[in-house]
C-alpha cells in the first residue's frame, strides 16, 4: 500500500528517527517528503500510519532515482483532534520540470503523526 501512494505521488507530478508528540503535521509531511526524496524507505515507512506500513516503498531503482528529482513546498495545514490535512506543492525538477499540487493526510497515532495517504487537489 505504501508504495502504491507514493508512486502515486511520483507520478501526479514522495530510519531510525520518528517523530515525537511535539512534531507538527507540516514538520512530519516534511521529514516524510525528504525520506522519500532520499529514498531512505525505512524512513518512510516510519512516518506512514499502520495500515500503510505493509509493502514496498519503491518498485524499482528507476522510481527511486526519480523521486530524487522532486522538490516541495509545505502549505497550509489543518488539524482536527486526531487527523490532519496539509497542503503541498511537488515539483518534479528532471527530466522536465511539472508541478502538482497535493494534499497529505495525516492522523495522529499514539500521540504521533503520521502521513496516511495523499491525494490531488486538482
Amino acid at each position: 500500500m505504501v508504495g502504491s501512494v507514493l508512486l502515486a505521488a511520483a507520478v501526479a507530478v514522495g530510519t531510525a528517527a520518528c517523530s515525537s508528540d511535539h512534531d507538527s503535521p507540516k514538520k512530519v509531511l516534511d521529514q516524510y517528503l525528504a525520506a522519500f526524496k532520499a529514498g531512505d524507505e525505512a524512513k518512510v515507512k516510519s512516518l506512514v500510519c499502520a495500515r500503510d506500513k505493509s509493502g514496498a516503498v519503491f518498485h524499482s531503482d528507476a522510481e527511486r532515482r526519480s523521486a530524487a528529482t522532486f522538490e516541495w513546498t509545505i502549505g497550509r495545514e489543518r488539524t482536527h483532534r486526531a487527523e490532519a490535512e496539509v497542503d503541498f506543492r511537488l515539483t518534479r525538477t528532471a527530466p522536465t520540470k511539472s508541478t502538482k499540487d497535493e494534499t497529505a493526510l495525516l492522523v495522529s497515532e499514539h500521540g504521533q503523526w503520521r502521513v496516511c495517504g495523499l491525494r490531488s487537489r486538482g
